[in-house]
């Protein structure tokens, strides 16, 4: 037998993140940090706890005259999105990843990402850095100045157990 578990906050939890952003010639960063009391990280062998972790999610197509942004868990059939994902602990794998709608998250083509995070006196900071170019098509292209401003998704997750949603923005 299964048992379910629908996702919810946590009573005591802080629900915001702070988001700062800067840009250089070629490249772009977001520094993404929230209160935290107690660090989580990666628990080997475990299927019920996740450690603390933060996403960006960008649509791949963005600033089209009345177009319309995917959705924001993960985008949806038509509207494909690359999300940078953060994870303590550092658990192995790919923190570039396209997904068109849920169940289709995989690595995206590319990679470019790189990603550095910390937990500290209370409070988690991660930093995403990436060039404006983007190695693949799976991936977002920054082009403000031709396109306008990019639209971002941002999750965090505090300490999470199954059954427990992370914070969006």
């Amino acid at each position: 037998s299964a048992t379910a578990a629908e996702p919810r906050a946590e009573k005591s939890v802080e629900r915001s993140a702070a988001v700062r952003a800067i840009h250089a010639d070629t490249w772009i960063a977001f520094l993404v940090e929230w209160a935290d009391p107690d660090r989580s990280d990666v628990k080997e062998g475990t299927t019920d706890t996740f450690a603390d972790a933060a996403a960006l999610q960008f649509p791949l197509k963005y600033g089209e005259a009345g177009g319309r942004l995917p959705y924001v868990g993960m985008g949806e059939p038509g509207r494909p999105v690359n999300i940078w994902l953060w994870r303590n602990g550092g658990e192995p794998g790919p923190v570039s990843l396209k997904a068109s709608g849920f169940g289709t998250l995989e690595p995206a083509a590319g990679g470019s990402v790189r990603t550095a995070g910390k937990w500290e006196n209370g409070r988690v900071r991660v930093l995403f850095a990436r060039s404006f170019g983007a190695s693949s098509p799976e991936e977002v292209k920054f082009a403000p100045r031709q396109i306008g401003l990019v639209p971002v998704a941002i999750a965090c997750w505090r300490r999470c157990t199954s059954g427990t949603a992370p914070a969006t923005a």
